[in-house]
């Protein structure tokens, strides 16, 4: 299964107003201000983010879940990069912090909250600490590298940060530390924060292994004749918080002339090399990707089914599945015609 979950704060943190917050910015900014007639100094950026690692560990650990991976989601809202030889560097805060109140647009500056000099209001400094702290080593991507939104695999990172509440202090995205001190324009990368009223927020996905294939005494679908896969049955609307089972059903298009009432309702199981994905079907945009670990098809001895958790979907939106079938080489996909709903 793949599945996300949204922050639930963000802040742009500015070198050049050490003291401003904005926690409730729609926009998170990573920008360079390097020395010109209009500044003096270089000035850089910095981007955090509390997804609550510790507590959503805690309690997929309740419920025997054994997580493989863990991808970063951000999604730009502008960009002006003259200069694509930079890396982006995520690690760990070095102190807990405190969202705040604040806009960019304010004035005056809002201090409430974390700012560059300030992980919170009450707290006089970061403690003399660099961040992000680092646990390990921090996870690093090449610029040249973002097709145009950024996905990262930051694994590593998430599993050490959640370990207990005192190391998660969430996670921060900048520039590499030889990036914000040298003399270059590296121009600006703007993401949607979780203040964004769009369907952009940052997401972190989380990668698990749930799939079984117990076929019983089904039969299988024949992929060297023509066939077709369906949902069944589908509802239409389920509720944001549910983790409901989908059911897949193999089918030949062109029965045998032996064709009766019986073989009309013939369910014919999918290959093991059976795998899903979700797309939004007004964006045409894929929430959960193919994957050949954690978007496998299950069987039991009912038909083909795959779980998934709808939390880190957004309600009101139309969904819907497509299908791909590894067979001897090649890929055959399916879109389904069923679509769903999610509400809260």
């Amino acid at each position: 299964m793949i599945y996300s979950i949204f922050p639930k704060h963000t802040a742009t943190v500015y070198e050049r107003y050490p003291k401003m917050n904005t926690s409730r910015d729609e926009i998170l900014e990573l920008r360079k201000t390097v020395s010109s007639s209009e500044v003096s100094g270089t000035f850089n950026t910095r981007i955090l983010f509390d997804f609550g690692l510790h507590a959503n560990s805690s309690s997929m650990a309740t419920d025997g879940i054994v997580v493989g991976a863990y991808k970063l989601n951000l999604y730009m809202a502008n960009e002006g990069v003259p200069n694509n030889s930079f890396s982006y560097e995520i690690g760990d805060n070095a102190a807990p912090w405190s969202p705040g109140l604040g806009k960019s647009t304010h004035t005056p500056k809002t201090s409430i909250g974390v700012s560059w000099n300030h992980p919170s209001s009450s707290v006089s400094n970061w403690d003399g600490q660099s961040y992000p702290h680092s646990i390990g080593s921090p996870t690093t991507f090449a610029e040249a590298d973002r097709v145009k939104d950024l996905r990262i695999d930051v694994t590593p990172l998430v599993k050490a940060v959640e370990l207990s509440a005192e190391t998660d202090k969430g996670l921060l995205l900048r520039r590499a530390s030889a990036n914000e001190i040298d003399g270059d324009h590296y121009g600006y990368v703007n993401f949607y924060s979780t203040k964004t009223p769009t369907i952009y927020k940052p997401r972190l996905e989380i990668h698990y292994d749930d799939s079984t294939h117990t076929t019983g005494s089904l039969n299988a679908v024949d992929l060297a004749k023509e066939y077709f896969v369906y949902q069944t049955p589908n509802p239409g609307t389920y509720k944001i918080n549910s983790t409901p089972k989908f059911r897949f059903t193999g089918r030949a298009k062109y029965p045998t002339a032996t064709y009766t009432a019986s073989t009309a309702a013939l369910v014919e199981y999918l290959p093991t090399s059976s795998y899903y994905s979700l797309v939004d079907v007004r964006t045409g945009e894929t929430v959960v990707p193919f994957d050949t670990t954690y978007t496998k098809i299950s069987c039991d001895a009912t038909g083909n089914f795959a779980n998934l958790k709808l939390s880190g979907l957004y309600p009101e939106r139309l969904y819907q599945f497509h299908v791909r079938i590894d067979h001897i080489g090649t890929s055959t996909y399916h879109i389904l015609d069923d679509m769903f709903r999610v509400y809260e």
